[in-house]
């Protein structure tokens, strides 16, 4: 077994980590193992592999399907941040066009009954009240074909590993996306007692909803990426981001609107018949409890047979910064 290394993103302020800045820090985690390779014969050790696991603010991650630009369109429309601030990878031909994009940026509420739990923040209804709003990060994914969101009321857990190294080295990108798929339905079933799930490989782990009337509803994303033999990205499972509602409060009714395909989703909350401040300020769930015990099943089914937890320095200097 594997001795592991565990990153514990600790929320700070803001409270919710962006994707763009564990992007960052994934690249910076690549880099070490790069940096490694180079130099086979400095005598150091590998870099330990890292997971690391966060509640994510609100990102829609666009995929191939949602759609193609012709030539005229992309002279006349693309607004020129995006030739600004998109990195080298990002391709113009698979990009969003004004309508879709004024949708999904548009400001979003977001609630958290983590962080207001006391009486006076609830509402008249017993519902919790905005914790804040704001416009959500857009960014392209063409290694995905499906689009997505991650936001507030998911646990993320993402693991920078080397696939070079003598215990990944035969496995292949599918392989790991179904053993992160084991790890996350093992946890589902025994921590949360919701046994009827399924993995579907290309998308990730699926539940016979008994919410939506026992349609098969997708209730964890599970993907990864192997770029120069590195892997990154994962699991987001949905605890208890909102699933139904308006387009001000609930993110996936966005990407419908703006004519962008993806999964039908629903979350542990909705399962539970505990929809937070849907259905009111009943509590079953610990959204910090799921975080701990998802991170660590999903470790266990990746062979690792420990794990410590680290500050951000300790992996990579200045990593904090990239966070705020």
């Amino acid at each position: 077994m594997t001795a592991g290394l565990t990153v514990r993103l600790l929320h700070g302020d803001p409270t919710f980590v962006r994707y763009s800045g564990v992007k960052k820090l994934h690249q910076a985690l690549r880099s070490k193992i790069l940096d490694y390779r180079a130099t086979p014969s400095s005598g150091l050790p590998p870099p330990k592999p890292t997971v690391v696991y966060f509640e994510p603010a609100p990102t829609y991650l666009y995929g191939r399907s949602a759609g193609k630009l012709d030539q005229a369109e992309r002279r006349w429309f693309a607004p020129l941040q995006d030739y600004i601030t998109y990195n080298h990878d990002y391709d113009e031909t698979y990009r969003l066009n004004t309508a879709q994009r004024r949708i999904l940026n548009s400001k979003l509420e977001i609630y958290s009954r983590r962080i207001h739990e006391n009486e006076e923040m609830l509402d008249k209804l017993g519902h919790n009240v905005p914790e804040f709003s704001c416009k959500p990060e857009v960014m392209q994914r063409l290694d995905r074909e499906l689009s997505t969101y991650f936001g507030p009321g998911q646990a993320v857990v993402w693991p920078v590993l080397d696939m070079r190294s003598e215990r990944f080295a035969r496995y292949t990108k599918s392989d790991i996306e179904m053993i992160m798929a084991s790890g996350t339905m093992y946890f589902l079933k025994h921590y949360l007692d919701l046994k009827d799930t399924m993995y579907k490989p290309g998308s990730g782990v699926w539940i016979q909803s008994q919410h939506f009337k026992d349609e098969e509803r997708q209730i964890a994303d599970v993907h990864v990426n192997i770029e120069d033999d590195i892997l990154s990205f994962g699991v987001s499972l949905n605890v208890e981001s909102p699933i139904v509602g308006s387009r001000s409060i609930n993110p996936w009714s966005r990407l419908k609107e703006a004519d962008i395909q993806f999964d039908p989703v629903t979350s542990i909350a909705a399962e539970l018949g505990d929809l937070g401040h849907v259905l009111g300020s009943r509590k079953k769930i610990s959204m910090q409890e799921i975080m701990d015990g998802l991170v660590l099943d999903v470790c266990a089914t990746l062979g690792f047979s420990s794990v410590k937890s680290v500050s951000h320095n300790a992996v990579v200097k200045g990593s904090s910064e990239f966070l705020r």
